[in-house]
């Protein structure tokens, strides 16, 4: 008001909520129940924490690292989508409405996204992968076009899913002796396996 009756511009207001912990309380240093963007961009790229960011500004946003491989794969999607959209009818509108714009100053890359970060991550714990090698030789097998040289965001991506496995995942896997009938299966299909010829695929 004041500045209305001086003849000036008011300020436009932004109203916002605060961050929440997984429990959904809220985050505080003296309780250390949050992420710092350091301990982020260890798991996930600077995009996907632009994703988070700038969706839904005005609530309260839970953050902690549960939404990490959420917030990549919802980046790599919406980066799909704004590429799929050129050609159509509606083209400008669904970039504008598109966030990936808006992180890349109107100008977003073209990244072939062969695998999801959830997928990776699946295949990590799966694997008990430690190192991008192990990891690539399974992908490989998935599509056999991809290379870390060819497809560099997808080997930032394997680097990642590496990281956040050794951290979180590896720490809490338990695992338990197999009953007797798992075990006879087991042993039978390793038996089967063996008698296989050299050359199988």
């Amino acid at each position: 008001r004041i500045c209305r009756a001086l003849g000036a511009r008011a300020p436009e207001h932004f109203i916002y909520e605060l961050f929440l912990d997984e429990k959904g309380e809220k985050i505080s240093k003296s309780k250390g129940n949050g992420i710092t963007m350091d301990q982020w961009l260890a798991y996930a790229s600077p995009e996907s924490l632009s994703l988070f960011m700038f969706t839904k500004p005005k609530t309260a946003k839970r953050l902690h690292f549960d939404v990490i491989p959420r917030a990549v794969d919802e980046y790599f999607q919406h980066l799909a989508a704004y590429h799929k959209a050129d050609g159509t009818e509606d083209a400008a509108k669904a970039r504008l409405n598109n966030p990936v714009w808006h992180i890349h100053a109107g100008n977003p890359p073209v990244v072939d996204m062969p695998v999801s970060f959830s997928m990776l991550l699946n295949l990590v714990s799966a694997s008990n992968a430690e190192d991008k090698e192990t990891l690539w030789g399974f992908i490989s097998q998935y599509d056999a076009a991809a290379t870390p040289a060819n497809n560099p965001k997808l080997d930032e991506l394997v680097g990642y899913a590496i990281a956040y496995f050794r951290d979180f995942v590896k720490p809490t896997k338990n695992f338990r002796e197999p009953t007797d009938q798992e075990r006879a299966a087991m042993d039978d299909l390793a038996s089967r396996l063996e008698a296989m010829p050299a050359g199988a695929d």
